[in-house]
């Protein structure tokens, strides 16, 4: 590049100094020093994007912008588990066995242990976080002086290198192994790739997977230059870095690394000025950055809370939010809560073992905290702005602890322990401690702030969760096991070539390529390998474009067989168009595609159906159907007959779904007109046969006045079939109306359905457009059937049984926001008439079910399972 290109960017040379190397520039962008080059290498220098500058005022809110990223959530817009830093320690807490959650909601793969693959959310957001804060803090590196003056910049300048290394200290332990003085070869073991400013010797000289080591090295580096320079700067508000806050990072880090007698005096420096918290203090709901015993956290308020995209909304049982509600509610380990002295002050940080605390701040709605084993320590305030924790001067007494004691000074670990358990009210035996007490210790006093995963694999131990758990969860993970290592997301293998292994990619060889339809295709294709193939994703990916760049769709490949042959079905494409093919295969070790085929769709088809009606009865007419179709059967989604009232359907009174097309159509009404039609739904469209019209015979009359009169209804519980409630409801006649009856007091709510009778089919039905209670705030409650588990949006169809009595199968009351009650079955017996008086009810004063799996409509979205 010559001069006078080089003022065309916008550089400026406004001075030059002599050097023993000759001559060097200062070098000038947007009024502001950025560095000094020899003139040599002026016509070399590369000042493209990746090199861009920042002004100073940039550099002067760098640290507040990195600082916000520690509580970003737009990573990934309507997710309510990604709000930044606090995100990471809660979904990695949740993989350990001090915290149990409830339910299959937010966080539940990571608790399940199925989060950590190269394609899932969790650590993909990971490495977007993180490198996140390293790109920002590069940017800064490369803009500011060599001598970083006025304050402002050196605080910067301080900040910058302390969130690098903070970030790359987190991703070295998420991406790998870390027992580093259990394991020893660990130490060396690759890690991850490290990315620096350009103006830094070490740009493009590390990316590749780094030894643990050397990323320890790193990190210590840019810790020490952030304490130099931010030495002597006071700090606006806690949010911010400082001295103690950077000692702190250190002596994480040199207890991560086995340097004991540096991790104790960086531990003992970063609490300096931060006492332990009062007993008072300990009850404070860790919510306000103000407690005296925090060194280094955030402070939310109303512009800055995520609401329920947060972690107080995750954590916090006495907040409304997705523990307040139960959707995720956080416990503690049953085997842990029992090891907190009854007297230690901890203790009333959880629900005891049968859920009879009181708390008084909880939110009115909250009632997660009630259960036994919930989290209390975590408290409530409005609009969930409560601030963040991120280091406290008890950690760092911990870690000062644990140091002494390897290094063999007992009396000063054991002097150590004692404050944290005398500041607590828990007893202790002075001069004796021993590691155990100190690990120990760690799991109670730092519980959900997001420590025991980081512990766990730093001592190499294993998860051995007590019997509170989840079933459906792993209770046993050893130490070393695959799962506690995260997979490095796609997009980094495809950013660092160098971190993926092509001897682990298979071959993929397409089989077959067929047009089904006008609208789909299918693709065979196989993977054949000689290694064993990781956890990994594949599909096929089609276009219009030849080289499969523009507009593809694309679908997950499945293999039916077991046998390495994949298959995949595209639908929704065009009719009489030549698409390219190639089938893919990603994985943790990189990505690898098929060659690319092609196939022509052939113009639309549409299923040609016939129909037939015979049997035709009061109450129900059989139907059967045929098609042709000139595409494969295997596109074929839907059959069966749609019946209306009306000659042009375009309202309709009943749908059978039949694959045979093969149907006895039930629950019609007598001497009424019908227009009836078959249907075969397909990708390029649904066909239907011709419309026959029918008129249903005239039915015997009924006498319903043999079910009329009063019956005790019992309710049993779906998941145990025990008797839940017991009641009297009426049966009562209708004038002139020999088809219903008027229902009284279904579900002991005091309303009124009408059911539809059917003394042949020995039926009585609940229509589900009828509401059978209207509650305040909900609206109107519908009582569904349940068919395997799942609620149904069907008729309640309740058999007349020999006896008598009347059975309702598994059903649900329902409203838009959830279920109040699922029940295994309803049996109503008849009162006998000589009673006089109904049966006492089993809950004479059962008060109306509360909403279960139910809440705002806020809350209600749907979370990655």
């Amino acid at each position: 590049m010559k001069r006078s290109s080089f003022l065309l960017i916008g550089l400026l040379v406004l001075c030059t100094l002599v050097a023993q190397d000759g001559r060097v520039l200062s070098i000038y962008k947007n009024g502001y020093l950025s560095q000094r080059v020899p003139v040599s290498e002026i016509d070399s220098m590369n000042f493209n994007s990746s090199q861009h500058l920042l002004p100073y005022n940039e550099i002067a809110d760098a640290p507040q912008e990195m600082l916000s990223m520690l509580v970003n959530n737009n990573l990934y817009p309507g997710v309510h588990d990604s709000f930044g830093f606090m995100a990471i320690l809660h979904a990695t807490d949740m993989m350990t066995e001090d915290i149990m959650m409830n339910n299959n909601q937010w966080f539940w793969n990571d608790y399940i242990f199925n989060n950590h693959h190269f394609n899932s959310r969790r650590t993909n957001m990971i490495w977007a976080y993180f490198n996140g804060l390293v790109v920002a803090a590069n940017k800064v590196i490369n803009s500011a002086p060599d001598q970083p003056e006025p304050v402002e910049i050196r605080k910067a300048l301080g900040h910058a290198y302390g969130m690098r290394g903070f970030a790359n200290f987190y991703l070295m332990q998420l991406y790998e192994q870390t027992a580093f003085y259990e394991q020893n070869n660990n130490i060396h073991a690759p890690t991850i790739p490290l990315i620096f400013a350009t103006r830094e010797p070490e740009f493009n000289q590390y990316n590749y997977r780094v030894p643990a080591e050397v990323v320890m090295q790193f990190c210590e580096s840019d810790y020490l230059k952030a304490k130099n320079l931010l030495n002597g700067i006071t700090r606006t508000s806690k949010n911010e870095l400082d001295v103690n806050v950077v000692n702190g990072l250190l002596a994480r880090l040199y207890l991560l690394k086995g340097d004991w007698p540096n991790a104790a005096t960086a531990a003992m420096a970063a609490r300096e000025g931060y006492p332990l918290m009062s007993a008072l203090d300990l009850d404070d709901g860790f919510m306000s950055i103000d407690n005296p015993e925090w060194i280094w956290g955030f402070r939310h308020d109303e512009s800055t809370t995520t609401f329920y995209a947060s972690f107080f909304s995750h954590i916090s049982s006495l907040s409304y939010g997705y523990a307040g509600i139960e959707y995720n509610t956080c416990y503690i380990d049953e085997d842990l809560y029992a090891a907190i002295q009854q007297e230690d002050l901890r203790k009333m940080w959880f629900q005891n073992e049968t859920g009879s605390l009181t708390h008084m701040q909880a939110d009115e709605d909250a009632t997660g905290w009630q259960e036994p084993y919930a989290c209390l320590k975590f408290g409530y305030e409005p609009g969930l702005t409560q601030d963040y924790v991120y280091m406290r001067a008890a950690e760092m007494v911990l870690i000062e602890a644990e140091a002494r004691l390897r290094m063999g000074n007992t009396s000063v670990a054991s002097s150590l322990y004692s404050q944290i358990r005398a500041a607590r009210g828990a007893s202790f035996q002075p001069g004796s401690v021993v590691l155990e007490e100190i690990l120990l210790e760690r799991r109670i006093e730092l519980w959900g702030e997001g420590f025991a995963y980081f512990d766990l694999k730093r001592l190499n131990r294993g998860v051995y969760r007590g019997e509170n758990h989840d079933s459906r969860a792993p209770h046993t993970v050893i130490a070393g096991d695959p799962r506690w290592v995260y997979e490095f997301p796609q997009s980094v293998i495809s950013t660092f070539p160098a971190l993926g292994d092509d001897t682990m990619l298979p071959t993929i060889t397409v089989l077959s390529q067929t047009a089904l339809s006008g609208t789909a295709i299918k693709v065979r294709y196989s993977l054949q390998s000689t290694n064993e193939l990781p956890y990994f994703v594949t599909g096929v990916r089609c276009s219009e474009d030849p080289a499969v760049n523009l507009n593809v769709r694309s679908s997950v490949g499945t293999d039916l067989d077991g046998d390495g042959v994949f298959e995949v079905i595209i639908n929704e494409l065009n009719p009489s168009t030549t698409y390219y093919i190639k089938c893919m295969y990603s994985s943790k070790h990189g990505s690898k595609a098929s060659e690319i085929v092609s196939v022509t769709t052939p113009a639309i088809v549409i299923p040609v159906v016939q129909l037939a009606v015979s049997d035709i009865q009061a109450r129900s007419i059989h139907a059967e159907g045929s098609y042709t179709f000139g595409g494969s059967s295997e596109v074929v989604y839907d059959k069966g007959f749609e019946l209306s009232k009306v000659a042009d359907f375009s309202t309709l009174a009943k749908t059978v779904k039949s694959e045979s097309l093969n149907a006895t159509i039930e629950g019609l009404s007598p001497l009424t007109t019908y227009y009836v039609r078959a249907f075969v739904q397909s990708t390029d469209g649904t066909g239907y046969s011709q419309v026959a019209q029918v008129t249903t015979l005239d039915a015997p009359t009924q006498d319903l006045t043999a079910l009329a009169g009063s019956y005790t209804m019992s309710d049993y519980v779906y998941e145990s079939e025990e008797l839940e409630f017991s009641y009297v409801v009426t049966l009562e006649l209708l004038p002139d109306n020999d088809q219903q009856m008027k229902l009284i007091n279904f579900w002991e709510v005091g309303g009124e359905v009408i059911v539809d009778v059917d003394l042949t089919a020995a039926t009585v039905t609940i229509q589900p457009d009828q509401a059978i209670w209207v509650h305040s705030t909900y609206g109107s409650v519908n009582a569904w059937p349940i068919i395997e588990t799942v609620t149904t949006e069907a008729p309640l169809v309740g058999v007349i049984q020999s006896d008598g009595s009347i059975r309702f199968n598994a059903w649900s009351a329902r409203c838009s926001a959830g279920y109040f009650g699922r029940y295994a079955y309803s049996l109503l017996v008849p009162v006998p008439p000589s009673g006089g008086v109904a049966p006492a009810k089993v809950n004479a004063m059962r008060k109306l079910p509360e909403l279960k799996d139910a809440a705002k409509p806020l809350l209600l979205m749907k979370a990655e399972r």
